[in-house]
């Protein structure tokens, strides 16, 4: 019996990192396509339950496996098969770990020496002097402003984050919806909109004005898209602010870092 509860669990616990290490591939190299490839779903649907999944598995198992022990054929496990058994369980163990650790090095690498990092994984360099505000109950937004403009000038930056196996983010089609409200809008003037890159990560930028009671204010919006994520960069300012502030707002923008 106790032969049989070891090759049990120790098939188990090898099930259990194997997915893990195959979660971590998916999460960091997804797939590239317009339709969710089913793997992704299964590993999603696993990674709901896996931080609980390892404590109750085992239990599980010692459970069933002492209630029916009688009913499975026993035999005598050789001490070749306990070897092979928990040497693949240590080399699971020891290259899921190694997996999670180069991950892990890899991300906290990426946003070292960032100004500022967001708990969402993120990071970028905000402009410098500028201050920050931001929502204590939630991490989703924050704002940076000029020290003596504030209420004037401002970046503020959304977080979204869409559930995993859902189908690539198209960033022409989200920001074509919203290029398409512009011409609806009043007092709204479309200045520019273009494709764009940073860091490596797909983005696009709209420009336009908004005038209300003869003033007139300038947005700069750019969406960052990496994977299932969404990081909305808002820049607006009083148009005659709006040229004296881009520079440092772009070089911000050019330092944005996703993990």
């Amino acid at each position: 019996m106790g032969g049989n509860i070891l090759l049990i669990l120790s098939c188990s616990l090898a099930l259990y990192i194997t997915l893990n290490i195959m979660l971590n591939f998916v999460y960091y190299f997804p797939f590239q396509s317009e339709v969710t490839h089913p793997m992704v779903t299964l590993l999603e649907l696993y990674a709901f339950i896996s931080p609980i999944s390892i404590i109750p598995v085992p239990i599980a198992i010692m459970v069933i496996t002492f209630k029916s022990w009688k009913n499975l054929p026993t035999f005598r496990i050789s001490r070749k098969v306990k070897f092979v058994s928990i040497s693949s369980v240590t080399i699971a163990i020891l290259v899921g770990g190694a997996t999670i650790v180069v991950h892990e090095v890899q991300r906290c690498s990426a946003l070292k020496g960032l100004e500022y990092v967001n708990e969402n994984r993120w990071g970028f360099n905000p402009p410098e002097g500028w201050e920050e505000e931001a929502n204590s109950s939630c991490s989703d937004w924050v704002s940076f402003y000029p020290p003596y403009e504030h209420g004037e000038v401002e970046l503020r930056i959304l977080y979204t984050r869409l559930p995993e196996g859902l189908q690539p983010i198209n960033i022409e089609k989200v920001v074509g919806n919203v290029s398409e409200r512009f011409r609806n809008l009043p007092s709204t003037h479309l200045v520019s909109h273009r494709s764009r890159e940073i860091n490596g990560m797909d983005a696009y930028e709209i420009v336009y004005t908004i005038t209300f009671h003869g003033n007139t204010t300038k947005f700069k919006e750019i969406f960052v898209v990496k994977r299932n994520v969404i990081l909305y960069m808002i820049y607006g300012a009083r148009e005659e602010y709006y040229d004296i502030y881009e520079s440092c707002v772009e070089d911000s923008v050019k330092s944005l870092v996703i993990v």
